[in-house]
């Protein structure tokens, strides 16, 4: 957690709906729908630090892992972006 007694670097970015919007527009084209499960946004240090957990099954998983590289690509160059983690789960093994 980041301590804001000492000042609030985080206060000027922006919300998590236009964060979600511009990164949506970024990915656009990609065909993420199908294997996109959540993202999860982490306000720190006057940067947004972004994870993208993909899920896949195993037969389309080499193609979820093409994506992942694309994902994070595309998402370090949305302005206010610091680090991108992207996960990709076999659906098949949460059953």
């Amino acid at each position: 957690p980041e301590d804001d007694e000492s000042g609030s670097p985080s206060n000027q970015l922006p919300l998590r709906a236009e964060v979600m919007q511009r990164l949506q527009q970024e990915w656009e084209g990609l065909d993420l729908e199908k294997y996109l499960d959540h993202v999860v946004l982490h306000y720190l240090s006057g940067k947004i630090h972004v994870e993208v957990f993909l899920q896949a099954t195993g037969a389309h998983m080499e193609q979820a892992l093409g994506l992942a590289d694309a994902v994070r690509t595309r998402t370090q160059q949305v302005a206010d972006i610091g680090a991108v983690q992207v996960y990709v789960c076999d659906a098949s093994a949460q059953k």
